[in-house]
C-alpha cells in the first residue's frame, strides 16, 4: 500500500506534514527505490504538534534512513536538506562535524593526516529544520510554474 498523503495535516504550527512526507518519499525513490518509501502511519497522531513530528523524524525516520542508506550520512544529509555545523545550529535535523586525529589523540605521528566527518542528530531542532526539507522543492515548483 502506497502512502496516502491526504490523511496527513497540511499545517501543524507552520509545518506542512503532507509536503514533508511527499518530499522525503520523492527523494527516497530517486536515491534508492520506490519500494522503500515511508508510509503515512509514522505521521498519524490524534494530537498533532510540532514536537510530535520532530520526535518522529529523530526517533523513526532518521534511523530508517540510516538503515536504507547503510549509514551513508551524505545521502541522509541530502534527504534532510543539509546539515548544521555545530550543536547551536538548531535549524537542521543533523549536525556535521569534521574531526582530525590531532583533536582526538596525543601522539598523532603514526596516524594518517586526514579528517573524518561525524554526524549526530540535533537534540532540539526548530521548525525550520523540518521545513527546510521541503522548502527547496516548493521553490523549484514555483520556478516551474513561471517557466
Amino acid at each position: 500500500m502506497m502512502p496516502d498523503y491526504n490523511v496527513l495535516p497540511s499545517d501543524v504550527e507552520g509545518l506542512d506534514v503532507r509536503l514533508l512526507l511527499q518530499t522525503i518519499n520523492a527523494r527516497i525513490e530517486y536515491l534508492f527505490d520506490r519500494d522503500h518509501v515511508v508510509g503515512h502511519a509514522y505521521f498519524i497522531t490524534e494530537k498533532p504538534t510540532l514536537d510530535y513530528y520532530i520526535g518522529v523524524m529523530q526517533q523513526r525516520i532518521i534511523p530508517l534512513l540510516q538503515e536504507y542508506f547503510y549509514d551513508n550520512w551524505e545521502s541522509i544529509e541530502l534527504m534532510l536538506g543539509g546539515a548544521g555545523k555545530n550543536e547551536k545550529d538548531k535549524d537542521f535535523l543533523i549536525i556535521k562535524k569534521t574531526v582530525s586525529a590531532n583533536q582526538l589523540f596525543v601522539h598523532t605521528t603514526e596516524l594518517p593526516e586526514y579528517e573524518k566527518t561525524r554526524y549526530t542528530v540535533q537534540t532540539n531542532p526548530t521548525l525550520k529544520a523540518l521545513t527546510r526539507i521541503y522548502k527547496q522543492n516548493e521553490n523549484a515548483d514555483k520556478q516551474e510554474e513561471v517557466e
